[in-house]
């Protein structure tokens, strides 16, 4: 199993965050694990791009940055709740004949 590591990209670090910022807000998502690599020349490619609900085990990477990412999550669901505010829905979902929002449906 791989393991979460750290290591500053120098100069392409400022590019990547930015275009990872840009990514995120086109796609509307607060949360977002995007995971990239930087070359030999320092170019910036990523590996995976959209990874809504990420796995973030706490055995696998240091406890500064899992708890960072605990931290900035909780206050990103504090400020969306408090705000009202709501993502875009890019796509309008399906809900069953006859069920109300909120309502269980009961698979068959």
């Amino acid at each position: 199993m791989g393991e979460y590591l750290y290591t500053p990209a120098g100069a392409a670090e400022s590019r990547v965050v930015d275009q990872m910022v840009r990514l995120n807000s086109c796609l509307d998502m607060d949360i977002n694990v995007v995971e990239w690599c930087v070359d030999g020349s320092g170019q910036g490619w990523v590996i995976d791009a959209l990874n809504e609900v990420p796995d973030m085990p706490k055995d696998r990477m240091p406890p500064e940055h899992y708890w960072w990412i605990v931290d900035r999550f909780a206050a990103c669901a504090r400020n969306k709740l408090r705000s009202g505010e709501s993502n875009r829905m890019p796509f309008q979902v399906p809900v069953a004949q006859g069920v109300s929002q909120g309502e269980s449906v009961q698979a068959s």
